[in-house]
């Protein structure tokens, strides 16, 4: 297969492989003729990407991409992945809905917006604020521009800013209070790559460039625009653009903690980090991102059975494509540092409770998390791994702060022994009232 042909496949070695027929992937040189190459021609022979050909034969959002998949595992052989799966695996039910709806003749339209629906319904929201973000990519919201088509008696201009006919499309995206809060916690070089005709457009267009809990935040950020709009019209005074910020963030924050607790039980009981046997070693592990800068880091510590750290690891991460790719990633920098100080009998612990399930399985995904399971897997075998360990985030509060560190630095650090006095303060008294010092 080739490159144009299946992105999804770079997860293997890269010999046969190539990118989904649904990613676009467009070239700026002549250097890559992506009819006739393989992945594994954009990489080193270690299997790490050719920065330099890809950056310089890609335009800038495609290298990116393509740099923000796992390194190839150059001894995995390639296999096939089924698009329509998120694990990349065929199933009868899989299939049977794809022909299903094959049969009754829906376009092709129709099969492209039936990911994002059903992305839409799962995000990790409150419901009022997935059923408003329905209307209004539907088209469904009274503005003012709305209500005047319709021939309510209304005047159609926008009273947070006091100029433009209120469309949906103006009070939620193109509205000087909504310019505000999008650069804020988009940044200008996400705003820049929008396409900009319509609201579903820029929905769309945001649902590709944005992962998952960055598309979270925007969905709360139109609900709270659209209240805000709401006080205006109803003579109160509205919020400035730096204070809805904080409030997106706070309240997808504490929605988030209050959802975990709602499923605890899918971890462990544990409220608080607690020792290993004796001869054991448990590595904590965490990641951590950055919504404004798009920074992204990774911390480990390992520690024996009286609660010693015996080392510690902050690694920051230039390019990710998902939160569940750092999770993984932070697991897998776990393993590598307990191989390079040289101890055996390891437990591994996370509070990403979909990575270590696949972990815990033994379940390689053909994706592009697939490699990093695949390598993590392998490794785990030269250190006695034991087990691994869904914890709740009170429980892995070291590894979290640790990765918190990571988005300061410009390259790893690590700690043998003697951690610095604001890490090892935390040590000493892991607990759920730990304050993180990052």
């Amino acid at each position: 297969m080739r490159f144009e042909d299946s992105l999804i496949l770079m997860v293997s070695g890269g010999r046969t492989s190539s990118a989904p027929s649904n990613v676009s992937v467009q070239k700026v040189l002549d250097s890559v003729d992506l009819k006739n190459v393989v992945v594994s021609e954009l990489c080193h022979p270690s299997g790490a990407w050719n920065s330099e050909l890809i950056r310089n034969s890609f335009l800038p959002d495609d290298a990116s991409l393509i740099l923000s998949l796992p390194r190839l595992s150059p001894a995995q052989d390639d296999s096939l992945c089924w698009h329509f799966d998120k694990r990349g695996f065929y199933t009868v039910r899989s299939g049977y809905k794809v022909a299903l709806d094959l049969k009754k003749g829906i376009g092709s339209s129709s099969m492209q917006l039936s990911p994002w629906w059903r992305f839409l319904w799962k995000c990790n929201i409150p419901n009022k604020c997935k059923i408003f973000f329905w209307k209004a990519f539907n088209g469904w919201l009274p503005t003012f521009a709305t209500l005047a088509r319709r021939r309510v008696d209304v005047v159609d201009y926008c009273q947070v800013c006091n100029d433009d006919s209120e469309s949906i499309t103006h009070i939620l995206w193109s509205c000087n209070s909504a310019v505000e809060v999008w650069r804020q916690l988009l940044g200008d070089d996400v705003i820049q790559r929008i396409v900009v005709s319509d609201f579903p457009s820029i929905i769309l267009s945001l649902w590709r460039s944005v992962d998952s809990v960055v598309f979270n935040l925007l969905i709360i950020g139109y609900w709270r625009l659209w209240t805000n709009r709401n006080s205006v019209v109803h003579g109160s005074a509205g919020w400035a653009a730096a204070d809805m910020v904080t409030w997106i963030d706070n309240f997808a924050n504490e929605f988030r903690l209050a959802n975990e607790l709602n499923h605890k039980e899918v971890l462990s009981h544990q409220p608080s980090w607690k020792t290993p046997k004796r001869g054991e070693f448990k590595i904590n592990c965490d990641a951590s991102f950055q919504l404004r800068s798009g920074k992204a880091g990774v911390g480990v510590i390992i520690r024996d059975y009286k609660g010693s750290a015996i080392a510690a690891r902050s690694s920051p991460v230039l390019c990710c494509s998902s939160v569940e790719m750092l999770e993984a990633q932070a697991c897998l920098e776990g393993i590598h540092l307990a191989i390079d100080i040289g101890v055996s009998g390891v437990i591994i612990e996370s509070d990403a409770a979909s990575v270590i399930q696949l972990l815990s399985d033994q379940t390689v995904p053909r994706t592009e998390l697939g490699a990093i399971i695949h390598t993590s897997l392998a490794l785990g075998a030269s250190v006695n791994l034991l087990s691994y360990v869904a914890v709740r985030r009170e429980a892995n509060s070291v590894a979290h702060c640790i990765a918190q560190h990571a988005l300061s630095l410009d390259s790893p650090v690590v700690w043998f022994e003697e951690m610095p006095p604001d890490i090892a303060r935390l040590v000493r008294g892991d607990s759920p009232t730990s304050v993180c010092p990052f």
